[in-house]
């Protein structure tokens, strides 16, 4: 991810890091042994989203960190029915629907812990093209695709899948709102703001 995340000159170079261990499983044992440590991260998160849910109802003590009154309650729901999806597939296992979409299209979490993801399965999926303005990156989007596809019930990619649609909504939350929520009074900008 270093590598990935890096900013190169040398997109050859680059290229060819990144190829050669994107995602790539060394120890698919410990991938496997950290299902219940993501499985327990989730379930510390449906505690925070149910928190959460008790807070909103109360007055914001003038201290506060979060201002937890202004946090929609649409988001709150989606955040408990993707947590509740994940908790369950996790713990499951087998394909799970992906909520807040339509059509229905089920996802199985647990193979990614069971038989790790990896990113060089398909081959190199990236590479540098030369044009007359310039050289760029580009990504084999099949190859990525096929990649995901083998861990959801069809292929959303494939020739004639239904358009699908995402029932959430949080582009339409104010950037006012978020900055009640999560800097309340200022608190955080103008304490670590560069003024």
């Amino acid at each position: 991810m270093r590598v990935f995340l890096s900013q190169s000159d040398d997109r050859a170079a680059w290229v060819a890091a990144v190829n050669a261990g994107f995602f790539r499983p060394t120890d698919p044992a410990a991938i496997s042994a950290g299902r219940p440590r993501f499985a327990d991260a989730i379930a510390l998160g449906r505690r925070a989203v149910a928190a959460a849910r008790i807070e909103h109802d109360r007055a914001r003590p003038s201290d506060a960190i979060f201002d937890w009154t202004v946090m929609p309650v649409s988001l709150l729901d989606d955040l408990e029915a993707f947590g509740a999806a994940s908790e369950l597939g996790l713990r499951e296992g087998g394909m799970q629907p992906i909520p807040r979409l339509s059509p229905a299209l089920s996802l199985d979490l647990a193979s990614f812990f069971d038989d790790p993801f990896d990113g060089t399965a398909e081959g190199p999926l990236y590479s540098v093209v030369s044009e007359s303005w310039g050289d760029y990156v580009a990504t084999d989007n099949e190859a990525f695709q096929r990649l995901i596809a083998r861990h959801l019930d069809s292929d959303p990619w494939a020739m004639g899948a239904p358009e699908r649609t995402v029932d959430v909504h949080w582009d339409t939350i104010p950037t006012d709102t978020w900055k009640l929520l999560f800097d309340p009074g200022d608190r955080w900008s103008m304490a670590y703001g560069c003024h």
